[in-house]
């Protein structure tokens, strides 16, 4: 089991939903979460792979603004490779977005609405078509300088292979 964040920058995972920003990390509950999780300013380094962050996490999410604001949630969840026929990423006119990757999916055992994240379907669906959890990886190159982010998408409804979702609630 792995104990810590995806990205292994200060200890910090950023994930958006709706109009919060959470952050997830590793930490015991003894521990103030508010100074523990704080989205990280800072870049992943540009050979960071998606793939590589195959396994189990503990994942504590904290709401940072809104009404939930400092409300705290714990739980698991887990990730695995997607095979390479599912991986591609369409954009909204149907083509292949050579940027972007559908690198892991999985599943999640956490009740993210405490923090006030919207729950789009199921969050223990191991479908690969309908996951729970999809894991993008996105590359570009600006100035010649080359930049990878990565993004956690939670809920079966906001994951399905067969709609292009990338705004609002869905992201």
């Amino acid at each position: 089991m792995r104990v810590g964040s995806l990205n292994g920058l200060n200890g910090v995972l950023c994930v958006l939903a709706g109009a919060f920003a959470l952050a997830g990390c590793a930490g015991s509950k003894a521990q103030d979460q508010a100074s523990l999780c704080r989205p990280s300013t800072a870049e992943l380094p540009a050979s960071t792979q998606a793939d590589d962050l195959a396994g189990n996490y503990l994942l504590t999410l904290v709401a940072t603004s809104g009404a939930k604001e400092n409300a705290s949630v714990e739980g698991r969840f887990s990730l695995r490779p997607y095979e390479s026929a599912l991986r591609e990423v369409r954009t909204p006119s149907g083509e292949v977005d050579p940027s972007s990757v559908r690198a892991l999916y999985g599943t999640a055992d956490a009740e993210i609405e405490v923090v006030g994240a919207l729950v789009l379907g199921q969050l223990d669906s191991a479908d690969p078509e309908r996951p729970s959890v999809v894991v993008f990886e996105q590359r570009d190159v600006r100035e010649g300088r080359e930049s990878v982010a990565i993004t956690l998408r939670l809920g079966s409804l906001a994951n399905q292979l067969d709609l292009v979702r990338f705004d609002g609630g869905y992201t």
